[in-house]
This record gives structure tokens, C-alpha cells and sequence, in this order.
């Protein structure tokens, strides 16, 4: 039987399981999630000094024996198809378990600190507090689903393969941030639209990007709120969602330089006011004026 013990420092997931244990491996990297397809043949992992990474084992079979000691706390049974297992980072852990046949496993780590910002991004109040609980076995039908889907994508190659993982790693990760936290995380509140000054900063936000690309994300960002917020605020203060006034704010500024700049090409204008060309331009200005742009020169 083999023992794998852990150096001094916290080690990574890729310092601690044996890679002939790994059948497949999907990065999921801007979420800082690593999923891996294992076989498991029996052995121990000794992690006296903590992982970097949270670690959550999903099993797809049985073993004849299964130990799990998380700091003080110990399960020694059965591990059943279906069975759950999470090592919070840092936290010292023994897993030791005995099979017929190599245990089949669904392996995610997930980088705490890239936990902590899918946190912020769904602002909850302090978000850098935000730690996983031990569990030494559990059962948990949404991740058994979310685990069985990841086995399936890693193998199938199928079309929208990265859009597909990334939405499962979403749903993987709030699921966690719901469920396994050591303190239910608290959500922030807004009402009533945007202050004074949150508005005055976005709008100015807003008129700095006109003819540039201008991202909604970004522009949340300089209000520290998730884009679902943003939007929903402005549109409680303004009475539009923010593209929309946008798109009013590029359409007002292509008039001005209609009627003050004549010699100038509308295509050029078009490009100045944020349009990426002068057919998108003339699109939403006869939509919101009644007009062409060049109509609206002329006239």
C-alpha cells in the first residue's frame, strides 16, 4: 500500500496526488478551480501541514474502508457511491482507505483566494473571511449532478466544451459559498438606486469611455458591486439600464458633431461617438432619431 506524506510547507494538489492516480484533468483558471478524474488504488495521504488548495472528493464507487481525521474530528466507515469529502486549505488531514478495486473519484481544488473573489463578485460583505468547513462524509445530490456533468464534458469534446465547464465551475462554487461556508456569508444591501455620488461617479465613468469600449463589469467595478447590481441600481436612479444610456449618450454626442463638425465623414463620427462603424451608427440613429445621420446633417 502506498503513503503519501506531505513536505513542511502546505503543499499543492499537484505535490500530492500521484499522477498515475489522475485519468483527466480540466483547468478551469480564471475560476481557480482544478478538476480532476481519478483511480484511486488503496493507500493513505498524510497532509499533516494543510494543502494550499480546498480539496472536495466526490465518489462514483464504494471502498471497504474508509478513514478521513480532519484536525480533531475523525470518520472511519463505508464509502459509498456518492460520498463527499472536503479538506479545507490549510487544515491538517489523514485520509486513509482500502478497496477492491481502485476507487473512482471526481477531485476539485479550488484556489481559496479565487473562492473569496467569486465572493466579492456576488457581493457578499467581506468576502477575505470567507473559509470552507471540514466535512469528513456527506451526500449532496446538486454536486453529485455537477460532478457526474465534469466526467462527462472532460471526455465528450463537444461543442461549447469551455463555455459549458465554466458554467458548471459557476454553479460549483456558489454552491459551496451557499452551503459549506464556516459562516454563512451576508449579502450587501442596496435599495433605492444608487447615492448621489455612486450615480455622478458612474455617469462620469460613463462619458470617459463613450468612444472607447466601454464594459459594464468595468464600470461596476469603480462602485465595488457585481454587474447585476450596477445595472439594477442605475436603472432604479436613471429610469434606463445603463447600455441604454449608453446608447442614448453616444447618439446625443453624434448630433452635436453633426451639425458643429459638417465637413467631417460620418463614418469618422461614428467611430469618435463608440459605434464600431457608420452602419451601426445610422441603425440606432434612425431607431432613435426618426432619421439618418446624414438626413439630420442635411436638415
Amino acid at each position: 500500500m502506498d503513503s503519501i506524506v506531505s513536505k513542511q510547507s502546505s503543499a499543492s494538489w499537484s505535490e500530492i496526488v500521484p499522477q498515475d492516480w489522475v485519468q483527466e484533468s480540466r483547468t478551469i483558471s480564471d475560476q481557480g478551480l482544478v478538476v480532476t478524474h481519478e483511480f484511486q488504488t488503496s493507500s493513505e495521504v498524510d497532509v499533516s501541514n494543510g494543502c494550499a488548495d480546498n480539496i472536495l472528493m466526490f465518489s462514483f464507487n464504494s471502498n471497504l474502508r474508509q478513514v478521513t481525521r480532519i484536525a480533531r474530528k475523525e470518520y472511519n466507515g463505508v464509502l459509498s457511491p456518492g460520498s463527499i469529502i472536503l479538506l479545507p486549505a490549510q487544515a491538517p488531514s489523514f485520509c486513509y482507505w482500502e478497496c477492491e478495486q481502485a476507487d473512482e473519484t471526481a477531485s476539485f481544488y479550488i484556489n481559496p483566494q479565487q473562492l473569496q473573489q467569486v465572493a466579492a463578485e456576488n457581493d457578499c460583505l467581506y468576502p477575505e473571511r470567507v473559509e470552507l468547513r471540514p466535512i469528513l462524509h456527506t451526500y449532496d445530490n446538486q454536486l453529485a449532478a455537477i460532478a457526474t456533468a465534469f466526467r462527462s464534458e472532460m471526455y465528450s469534446n463537444s461543442l461549447g466544451g469551455k463555455l459549458y465547464t465554466e458554467s458548471l465551475a459557476n454553479q460549483f462554487l456558489i454552491h459551496l459559498l451557499r452551503n459549506y461556508c464556516t459562516q454563512t456569508p451576508t449579502l450587501r444591501s442596496f435599495s433605492d438606486g444608487l447615492s448621489y455620488t455612486q450615480l455622478q461617479t458612474a455617469i462620469d465613468f460613463i462619458h470617459d469611455h463613450l468612444s472607447g469600449d466601454f464594459k459594464l463589469q468595468e464600470a461596476a467595478e469603480q462602485l465595488g458591486m457585481s454587474q447585476y447590481y450596477f445595472c439594477r441600481l442605475f436603472k432604479q436612479s436613471m429610469g434606463i439600464a445603463p447600455y441604454q444610456y449608453v446608447l442614448q449618450q453616444r447618439i446625443e454626442t453624434a448630433k452635436r458633431l453633426l451639425i458643429k463638425q459638417p465637413d467631417k465623414a460620418i463614418a469618422q463620427i461614428a467611430l469618435e461617438c463608440g459605434f464600431t462603424s457608420q452602419s451601426q451608427m445610422t441603425q440606432h440613429f434612425r431607431k432613435t432619431v426618426g432619421t439618418t445621420p446624414r438626413a439630420y446633417r442635411r436638415n
